[in-house]
């Protein structure tokens, strides 16, 4: 159980003395130390769906419009018909359906009494295959396998959004969120977690807020954690759609409300409140997209990351995102996004190569700082123990020997 920080504080004060750290500040006291995540080395959607869909970018998509002129050709064709060509057209079809149909009674009768003998012989051999039968349809039937996609292509809302797997703790973002109990004090899991990492200062402003309905989110500042905010929201306890999407929807309210630009979601209630991963991923993506698609709202954020942790959760939203976030054609923002990448590469080569010629420069200056005679003296003195040192012996007597020969 957390520990109660007595002592009264602020949130007023605390939020503005937050406001005024500085970049540096901030990462200074990071739980995390140096191995924070940017958000610019995630990559979005857009560039992540490259994987499952590698031609997505490498041709534009077919347009409709040969589709268009066809339908448009054919119905002014209907339309420029006269009515005794209509008139002509039927009679002749009527004519050539009532002989059509006098020649086929024979035929249909034939065709009737062969079909009643194989439905006979058919229904013996499928009843041996009716388990197997059963065994796959509900596989096909499986809530887990995608099978169509939900809503159209938007290469926009493809670069709002992406997945990434690792500890949400060490997100340098501007809100993470966090999967809370109703004390809002701390628990097991990613609660737990996210409050060791921020300090006893988040469980402080926590004790002020009393406690959280489930479907419901308040915020705190992230204190410790490289993320500037929290949002604590309070998950249902099993399966219960309604009070899952409030607590995704409530949410998205405080990041639109805090002007939030990048938010992080892990996966709220998927723990140990028992939600069934799937039903729970869809409703979270769901509720981003059209939360995405209302308004104004895709132009208030940078990123919204879906944050997994466990392998099967990754697998999860990669499978279940091309549903929701069908791939769209981008071949401009890819190609500026991967330049922009290797340059930022080439950068970073560049820094280590000066560092690793500095660290150079640095460690032969005491060597060549050393007077000549130090030098000597020392090498001399080592002579027992390295090869360069008798070297510098041998040097040392023959210099000795041609002084006593010139005097």
């Amino acid at each position: 159980m957390w520990r109660s920080y007595h002592e009264p504080v602020d949130v007023a004060q605390l939020w503005a003395e937050e406001e005024k750290l500085t970049r540096r500040q901030r990462r200074a006291r990071y739980r995390c130390g140096d191995r924070f995540v940017t958000l610019s080395s995630i990559p979005p959607w857009t560039v992540q769906q490259v994987q499952q869909f590698p031609d997505i970018h490498n041709e534009p998509p077919k347009t409709t419009t040969d589709e268009k002129e066809k339908e448009a050709k054919d119905t002014s064709t209907e339309e420029n018909t006269t009515p005794a060509e209509t008139t002509q057209s039927s009679t002749e079809g009527e004519s050539n359906k009532a002989q059509g149909e006098a020649e086929s009674v024979p035929a249909a009768k034939e065709e009737q009494k062969e079909g009643e003998e194989n439905k006979q012989s058919a229904e013996k051999d499928n009843d041996s295959d009716d388990s197997d039968e059963d065994e796959d349809e509900e596989e096909i039937k499986s809530d887990d396998v995608p099978t169509k996609r939900l809503f159209e292509p938007n290469a926009e809302l493809n670069r709002k959004v992406c997945i990434w797997q690792g500890d949400i703790t060490r997100l340098e973002i501007d809100a993470v969120v966090n999967a809370a109990n109703t004390s809002l004090l701390g628990g097991g899991g990613i609660d737990g977690a996210i409050h060791r990492a921020a300090g006893p200062m988040l469980l402080a402003e926590c004790e002020t807020l009393n406690g959280c309905e489930t479907g419901n989110t308040k915020i705190t500042r992230g204190y410790n954690l490289p993320a500037k905010y929290v949002l604590h929201t309070v998950g249902p306890i099993g399966e219960n759609p309604a009070k899952l999407e409030s607590c995704y929807r409530t949410c998205l309210e405080l990041v639109e409300k805090y002007n939030i630009r990048s938010v992080a979601f892990c996966g709220v209630s998927t723990g140990i409140y028992g939600y069934p991963l799937y039903p729970a991923a869809r409703i979270a993506l769901s509720t981003v997209r059209k939360w995405l698609e209302k308004d104004d709202n895709k132009n208030k954020v940078d990123r919204i990351i879906f944050c997994t942790f466990l392998d099967k959760e990754q697998v999860c939203y990669t499978t279940l995102m091309p549903e929701y976030f069908p791939p769209a054609y981008d071949a401009e923002f890819y190609k500026a996004y991967m330049e922009k990448k290797e340059q930022e590469e080439e950068s970073d080569d560049d820094d280590d190569e000066e560092e690793t010629e500095a660290d150079n420069e640095e460690g032969e200056e005491p060597a060549s700082s050393q007077p000549k005679e130090e030098v000597a003296a020392e090498t001399k003195a080592e002579s027992a123990e390295t090869p360069a040192s008798d070297t510098a012996t041998a040097q040392d007597k023959s210099a000795e020997s041609s002084e006593q020969k010139s005097e």
